[in-house]
């Protein structure tokens, strides 16, 4: 993955056609299938457009392409839409938002006790190898 399948996915996720992304950074709707393609590359002023219209960190764009540690506040723009959505509803409908709390308490803490589960059953595994190889059957 690269550049310009960041530049699709971001464009997808903000619900945009190629030629209405196009129109907003000032190219046309054939010039961002070049970028999507990876056919050519946009230039700085195009790209920090991009950025803006597109509502992603510059980082998001070139995760791909460059070897950095991926930080524990990046976010991918589906989580920024969801981020955006709790906003709205916590704003609009604060039972909504009381609903989300909840079901996203009770999801996270049933994905715990499987990850804990999961990590017990590893130890087991290995500990039963560690023991067959002390205690080799004949």
């Amino acid at each position: 993955m690269g550049i310009g399948y960041r530049i699709k996915e971001a464009r997808e996720n903000q619900g945009l056609t190629q030629t209405e992304l196009g129109k907003i950074v000032g190219v046309t709707g054939s010039a961002i299938t070049n970028y999507e393609n990876e056919t050519s590359h946009p230039k700085e002023p195009v790209m920090y457009k991009l950025i803006e219209a597109l509502k992603v960190d510059a980082n998001y764009l070139f995760q791909d392409c460059v070897k950095f540690p991926k930080g524990e506040n990046d976010i991918t723009p589906a989580e920024y839409s969801y981020i955006k959505k709790y906003r709205f509803i916590s704003i609009h409908s604060p039972d909504g938002a009381n609903v989300v709390d909840m079901v996203l308490d009770r999801e996270y803490s049933i994905a715990e006790q499987l990850h804990e589960k999961e990590n017990l059953i590893r130890e087991l595994g290995e500990k039963a190898n560690i023991f067959l190889m002390k205690f080799p059957q004949t």
